[in-house]
């Protein structure tokens, strides 16, 4: 009676491997499939960018053996495809081919990724390097960044107490300050140092030969 119960255990006992029906072999397949060809990709840009090669570069070097990956890739992840699931059939001619089309097209989609990502980080960069050509350095602690508040109409330091009227918007005042420094070195081996009074304005004054200029 014992024995007659251990074998009925036995012939209830599951598979430790999973079972799938046909129809959703192909489809978990080939999620593997695209997991794996879009992780591989991936690894392999961001090495090549961490080495400093152009994008262009690395889309080279990808394209170079493709095919062959793909290929590799399909039989290595099929083989453990077969470990983990209760499958025992083999996948079509056609549904290799399939399969190949759509690790294709998710390598497209990753180096489109990839590019579109260069793209917006070489924007920022443009901008940044735009924004920092504009600023313009406070004449007064010349460490300071002037900026405008429009709703104020008045022209501030983000370090020292320089707070003027707007007479000029940033680029203009940044030309002015520059002609006067001209002007005067025309006549003056010395700069002007400037500085701020609300009844005078700015204001630059040479210590060595006591010149003035008012901006």
């Amino acid at each position: 009676m014992h024995r007659m119960t251990r074998n009925s255990e036995r012939k209830s006992r599951k598979p430790i491997k999973s079972a799938l029906r046909k129809d959703d072999i192909h489809k978990k397949f080939q999620q593997q499939c695209l997991s794996r060809i879009r992780k591989d990709r991936e690894k392999k840009i961001w090495e090549m960018r961490n080495k400093n090669t152009s994008a262009m570069d690395v889309y080279d070097e990808e394209m170079t053996d493709e095919s062959l990956d793909f290929k590799k890739i399909l039989k290595e992840e099929w083989d453990k495809f077969k470990l983990t699931y209760e499958y025992y059939g083999c996948l079509t001619e056609e549904e290799i081919e399939e399969i190949e089309m759509d690790m294709k097209n998710e390598s497209d989609l990753v180096d489109r990724e990839y590019m579109e990502l260069l793209s917006y980080e070489n924007q920022m960069l443009e901008n940044a390097i735009e924004s920092f050509q504009n600023e313009a350095l406070c004449p007064v602690c010349e460490s300071g960044i002037l900026f405008e508040d429009c709703q104020m109409g008045i022209i501030k330091c983000n370090k020292c107490s320089l707070e003027m009227f707007n007479k000029y918007n940033l680029e203009s005042l940044k030309t002015r300050i520059n002609e006067l420094q001209a002007i005067h070195r025309n006549n003056c081996n010395s700069n002007l140092v400037f500085s701020f009074q609300p009844e005078i304005g700015l204001y630059g004054i040479c210590m060595n030969c006591c010149g003035m200029e008012v901006v």
